[in-house]
């Protein structure tokens, strides 16, 4: 059977499961996911509800901007050219083959830049505060 998950992380995506997972069952019940019926209207325009093509969004030129990658909650400097989306590591970490920091992007402009510095600080700064508080949090419990 395949669902498509309406909530967290992963909304929006769709996997396949064996149809008698009790657990499936029950997230359709309480709404976190939905089954995807052959011939139901697709989620993406463009493409036939029974596909199993998916297309990546196709982008002009070439975009940069600051997001989160699905396998972390760390800001990353992304660039979208075509069909292709690329998440680069912070330039400020010293790669692990080189022993250097690894550096922007040669074709990276400076809004894009200071974009990530921005971000990068704003999350740095939430960590240490969250950090902070679970220190208070477990010193109030003596």
């Amino acid at each position: 059977m395949l669902v498509r998950f309406l909530v967290g992380k992963r909304a929006g995506e769709t996997q396949h499961f064996p149809r008698n997972d009790n657990t499936v069952a029950m997230m359709i019940q309480s709404g976190m996911v939905e089954e995807v019926l052959p011939g139901s209207a697709p989620r993406y325009p463009g493409l036939r509800g029974d596909s199993a093509d998916v297309q990546p969004p196709m982008v002009e030129g070439t975009k940069w901007g600051v997001k989160c990658p699905p396998f972390s909650d760390v800001p990353h400097l992304v660039r979208q050219r075509c069909s292709e989306t690329t998440y680069f590591s912070n330039p400020n970490d010293i790669s692990p083959y080189t022993k250097k920091p690894y550096g922007w992007p040669s074709d990276c402009p400076e809004q894009a830049r200071e974009l990530f510095e921005k971000t990068y600080e704003n999350y740095l700064l939430k960590r240490r505060s969250a950090a902070s508080l679970q220190e208070v949090t477990a010193g109030n419990k003596h």
